[in-house]
């Protein structure tokens, strides 16, 4: 359970991260 909510906050800012590279193009 815990380790799981890690791993999607984990990936929601690994493609927020991903959007803000794409934007910044």
């Amino acid at each position: 359970r815990m380790l799981r909510s890690i791993g999607m906050f984990a990936g929601s800012i690994f493609l927020m991260r991903n959007f803000g590279d794409l934007m910044a193009i």
